[in-house]
């Protein structure tokens, strides 16, 4: 309900005389608060007004606005109420000042050059899939950026012991290079040769038309092996052409035939590991007695001057047991004995043992033959 329906229900039920000392005191009212509410108005309109009215000096500094109060009195003709009303004080605490500098910038131009010139072979790979190897590499320059070059290409595929089972020469065009300049071939399983080794390595050698020689290596490909009988076999017949003859015989108890010697290269544990060269003495041992006896070659060595070699465990020579007129073949090996020897040598193959006439001493037979180098 308003303000006015509220007084004029109240303003009815009172009597005349009342009625219209109630009618001033409501007009009375009412014209106050609409003083105070235009009086409010003016106050917040002259807040804004001061706020706004920050002046600049010539100088360039905010000018300081002093403090405004402001009294208003309000008076009535029966009643004066009088209400101070402070305004807002807006009193800035620093000065701004503001200097606007010129600026100069200076813009540096660089130069960025590419090099076109191969400086490295990239992600050379030999890569064995089924029946063929496939081979890329790329070329890049000293920034790392791949290139592609004319040129000439060297490659080889080695065993472990560094003997070349396949080599291709090739020349090599700049359109030769295909996506992120990769040079790409293949070659058969097949043309590759076999070795006494599964594995190897791979070179290649990329010479620019300036001939500058960039080169890589692939240290692990797998090539193809010869079987076990093979193997020996290669060796056996390396050791039979380059070994010495010497047919020289020592009868006792048993008739023992220096065959023949010679530097004996081959892998170290028959069919695999890296190749050793030992000296080897060849064979035959005889038993021309009546019973079966032993060969021993555990006494085995090799004297060339003042220093002696021992027997190899490596060697291949059983002498156990043997029956009469049965001869057995074989050979022993020489441990760490220098290739370059030259001279006399001693060759003890080994020694038999046999009971003395008393029957009280077993006698000891050594077997030696001396050689030259």
């Amino acid at each position: 309900m308003s303000l006015k329906g509220a007084l004029y229900r109240k303003l009815t039920k009172k009597p005349n005389n009342e009625r219209k000392q109630f009618e001033f005191e409501i007009e009375f009212e009412t014209g106050t608060l609409k003083k105070v509410g235009i009086v409010l108005a003016i106050i917040f309109f002259i807040s804004i007004i001061g706020a706004m009215s920050i002046a600049f000096s010539p100088t360039g500094k905010i000018t300081k606005i002093q403090p405004i109060e402001t009294t208003t009195t309000i008076k009535t003709s029966t009643t004066t109420k009088a209400t101070t009303i402070p305004t807002t004080t807006i009193q800035p605490t620093t000065s701004i000042s503001t200097t606007i500098m010129p600026t100069t910038t200076t813009i540096q131009q660089t130069t960025t050059t590419i090099v076109l010139n191969a400086d490295h072979i990239s992600s050379f790979s030999v890569y064995k899939d089924g029946d063929i190897y496939e081979v890329s590499f790329s070329l890049e320059n000293k920034d790392g950026r791949g290139v592609a070059e004319n040129g000439h290409l060297s490659f080889k595929i080695l065993d472990n012991a560094g003997k070349a089972v396949y080599e291709k020469e090739a020349d090599v065009k700049k359109d030769d290079f295909k996506v992120f300049y990769r040079y790409e071939w293949t070659v058969p399983f097949s043309e590759v040769k076999k070795s006494v080794y599964s594995t190897g390595k791979a070179t290649l050698i990329f010479t620019t038309t300036d001939n500058r020689e960039l080169s890589s290596t692939d240290d692990y490909v797998t090539i193809p092996k010869y079987s076990d009988e093979e193997i020996k076999a290669i060796y056996e017949n390396q050791y039979s052409q380059s070994a010495k003859a010497v047919e020289q015989t020592i009868r006792g108890d048993f008739e023992v035939t220096l065959v023949k010697v010679g530097y004996f290269t081959h892998l170290k544990y028959d069919t695999s590991g890296d190749e050793v060269t030992d000296f080897r003495a060849d064979i035959e041992v005889k038993n021309i007695g009546a019973v079966s006896e032993s060969f021993s070659t555990y006494d085995a060595a090799m004297v060339v001057g003042s220093d002696q070699y021992s027997r190899s465990y490596r060697s291949e020579f059983d002498g156990s047991n043997i029956y009469p007129n049965v001869i057995k073949t074989g050979y022993i090996l020489y441990e760490n004995v220098p290739t370059d020897l030259t001279g006399q040598a001693q060759i003890i193959i080994g020694s038999s043992y046999f009971m003395s006439i008393d029957y009280y001493t077993w006698m000891n037979v050594l077997y030696a033959f001396n050689v030259t180098l």
